[in-house]
């Protein structure tokens, strides 16, 4: 029971990262209006989604499904989520190219290769992974390590240029910090605590937690 809900809540987690990284991307830079272009986009990337979260339950609650069909699923999910994070990436792109005002675009660069740099080599990954047949190279798993260049980026960009209101965001950063602070040590508490009496095979996954503070 414990291994089906964490698969869920784990996939639950990674398709509405990737599906509101798009949300946020068509809404940049700050100020730009939506059209019905969006919302088409929007609607079609969280019903994917929301598909791919019922299907997950299914396969991890339901009754026992061929391996195939569960490979085929892990893969077609994997390929969501990355294609998601690189047709973000595309889209964050071209709004930053096609923003008028060069005082913006220039103050905008730090973000444009922070966000480029923070999230290719973890898409690339997650297809690597799961997509193609022995793919992965040596080390992959510290992947995720690269994300750490994402809040950095912003954090240079809000105190140096402004892209953001400080005063909105230390406010809102604040609340966010705290309760990701207390579903960290939840889960730091769980996987070093609880872990080894559960499954004492299973070890202790350092970088997700270092990765989840950060």
């Amino acid at each position: 029971v414990i291994r089906a809900i964490e698969s869920i809540v784990s996939d639950l987690a990674g398709f509405l990262l990737a599906a509101s990284f798009i949300h946020f991307v068509l809404l940049f830079p700050p100020g730009r209006p939506s059209g019905p272009r969006h919302t088409r986009i929007l609607m079609a990337v969280y019903g994917i989604g929301a598909l791919l979260v019922a299907a997950s339950v299914f396969f991890t609650a339901g009754p026992p499904v061929p391996r195939e069909m569960a490979l085929a699923f892990g893969g077609l999910a994997a390929v969501y989520v990355a294609g998601a994070i690189l047709l973000a990436l595309v889209i964050f792109v071209r709004s930053i190219r096609a923003t008028d005002d060069p005082d913006l675009k220039l103050r905008l660069r730090v973000v444009q290769w922070g966000t480029i740099l923070g999230l290719m080599p973890f898409a690339l990954t997650i297809l690597l992974r799961n997509v193609v047949p022995g793919g992965g190279v040596p080390g992959d798993q510290y992947a995720v390590l690269s994300v750490w260049i994402l809040p950095l980026a912003y954090m240079y960009a809000i105190v140096r240029h402004q892209i953001f209101d400080i005063r909105i965001i230390v406010r809102r950063g604040m609340v966010y910090f705290l309760v990701t602070t207390l579903m960290a040590l939840i889960y730091f508490t769980a996987v070093v605590f609880l872990g080894p009496r559960l499954d004492p095979g299973e070890g202790h996954p350092t970088v997700a937690i270092l990765s989840l503070f950060i």
